[in-house]
């Protein structure tokens, strides 16, 4: 098991899975469909790839589970994806795919655990004009 991108799916359920995630995200259409693609081509020219193409581990289908839930509820947003990643890792990304790229195994399961309570209204979602960052927090009982 790789340290960054964590154990490669190529169980029987894994693979199910990863084909399920792919087809999802090969349905997106038109504008969401190129930032998709964007995403991908600024996580290469970070350094780090986020496609399950090449490599199907843990990590890059965190993230693609992450990103399809966003894509799905119609709450995807750049400066969102960044200020997830910026949550989680304490650091500060230009580019959403660039903090994307920078995440390691776990941290891409906190930023789909992310992606799924604000596409499931689970977390609040706090937009600051003054900075254009968002902070996430979770809902009170």
């Amino acid at each position: 098991m790789n340290a960054i991108e964590g154990r490669d799916l190529d169980q029987q359920g894994d693979e199910q899975a990863v084909t399920y995630i792919r087809e999802r995200l090969n349905s997106i259409q038109g504008a969401d469909r190129a930032r998709f693609a964007m995403l991908i081509t600024q996580a290469e020219l970070a350094g780090r790839s986020i496609s399950l193409k090449e490599t199907k581990s843990l990590r890059r289908f965190e993230i693609a589970r992450g990103l399809f839930l966003l894509f799905d509820s119609g709450q995807f947003d750049e400066d969102l994806v960044k200020d997830i990643c910026s949550q989680i890792t304490s650091q500060k990304y230009s580019k959403p795919g660039e903090a994307l790229a920078n995440l390691d195994v776990k941290q891409a399961q906190r930023f789909a655990n992310a992606c799924h309570g604000i596409a499931r209204d689970l977390l609040n979602l706090i937009y600051i004009p003054e900075t254009n960052q968002f902070h996430i927090e979770e809902q009170a009982s």
